[in-house]
């Protein structure tokens, strides 16, 4: 499950996402570690259908992720980086969708 809130400084907006995304995952041990792949294809609900130059059509959308990940040995470090994209899978025209980059470092203490 995902919540979160997009904003942009150039038009002074904001959009809350409520998400949930089944995930797949699947790991191998190497000798500096693990490395995996996980991917997943859910539903989410937006705030609005404006965002920066944007229109999503509808405030239904379809949310799809692929990532992957790198974990130490000791498992305390884990080094990620995960390409998301969101539309309604032309539902409701305009259909403009949206595109993340995200990188994630976990440490476990």
């Amino acid at each position: 499950m995902v919540v979160g809130r997009w904003s942009d400084g150039e038009y002074d907006r904001s959009v809350w996402e409520v998400g949930v995304t089944p995930l797949f995952a699947a790991h191998r041990a190497v000798s500096a570690g693990q490395i995996g792949i996980n991917f997943g294809i859910g539903a989410h609900l937006l705030s609005a259908v404006r965002f920066e130059d944007r229109r999503l059509g509808s405030a239904f959308q379809f949310g799809d992720h692929i990532g992957v990940e790198w974990r130490s040995p000791s498992g305390r470090w884990t080094l990620g980086y995960r390409y998301q994209h969101l539309s309604n899978a032309s539902i409701q025209p305009p259909n403009d969708g949206v595109e993340f980059h995200l990188l994630r470092l976990d440490w476990s203490f």
